[in-house]
């Protein structure tokens, strides 16, 4: 299915169309760092531009650079 013009979409169709998993998106909700949701009873639903906002926001050049910035915000949130 062709998810691209919906500005709303599903835990589902959100995983589907930027290829990660639903249950990332999920640990995203609970611990934090994932995008922003809205949920609506027990369905839950994300903009279509906030997740690719929150996916631009979260490039990275090496993997220490993203070592770095993983054990601040560790640090910061202990």
């Amino acid at each position: 299915m062709d998810y691209t013009s919906k500005a709303v979409l599903t835990e589902k169709e959100a995983s589907q169309l930027f290829q990660i998993s639903a249950s990332f998106l999920q640990k995203k909700r609970i611990y934090g760092g994932g995008p922003s949701y809205y949920k609506v009873g027990v369905r839950v639903y994300y903009k279509r531009e906030e997740l690719e906002q929150w996916l631009t926001g979260t490039k990275h050049c090496s993997t220490a650079e993203y070592d770095t910035t993983y054990k601040k915000r560790a640090r910061a949130q202990a």
